[in-house]
């Protein structure tokens, strides 16, 4: 993951897509950005102490107030994927993660696919902590850096061991 306190660059140039996130401090502020694959930028304001998902950017056409920090995540697909972008995916490649959003702050990441949850599941994942609701799906190159989900919310996970739980009397 690569972070970057600050400006990128102030005009589109049409840079590589990445998947990437957006926190703001104390104070909040805006980001702006460009949505691969589109020639008008996109301004986001982030409220103080708070982490967004902004989805496949480009790259280097990235600016944000001062205290606004953009961490890249990774490469995503984009409209060249699949003709030598370097991105490493191919278009036809199905979603392999879930976008997902915690419900107490709105700080975004992905998790491992599982076929047993939906988009507008509430879930927990296995290296935070809260319930995340799924947003979407993606395709990123190495699904397995991302957490798992673990329980829906508000279910008590399965008893330890290997058989029923027995008390004493």
């Amino acid at each position: 993951m690569l972070t970057v306190f600050g400006n990128f660059e102030e005009a589109s140039s049409g840079g590589p897509c990445v998947t990437a996130s957006a926190s703001a401090g104390f104070f909040g502020g805006n980001v702006t950005y460009y949505p691969c694959g589109t020639s008008r930028s996109v301004t986001k304001l982030i409220k103080a102490n708070t982490n967004i998902f902004l989805g496949c950017i480009n790259a280097e056409d990235v600016t944000s107030d001062p205290g606004v920090t953009v961490s890249i995540l990774q490469p995503c697909i984009s409209a060249k994927a699949g003709s030598g972008d370097g991105s490493g995916l191919d278009p036809e490649d199905p979603d392999n993660v879930f976008t997902v959003e915690r419900v107490s702050d709105g700080f975004s990441t992905y998790a491992q696919f599982n076929s047993n949850h939906a988009i507008n599941d509430s879930v927990e994942l296995d290296t935070e902590i809260g319930c995340f609701d799924i947003m979407g799906t993606a395709n990123v190159v190495t699904p397995s850096n991302w957490p798992t989900i673990t329980y829906i919310c508000g279910v008590s996970p399965p008893p330890k061991g290997d058989g029923p739980e027995i008390t004493p009397e």
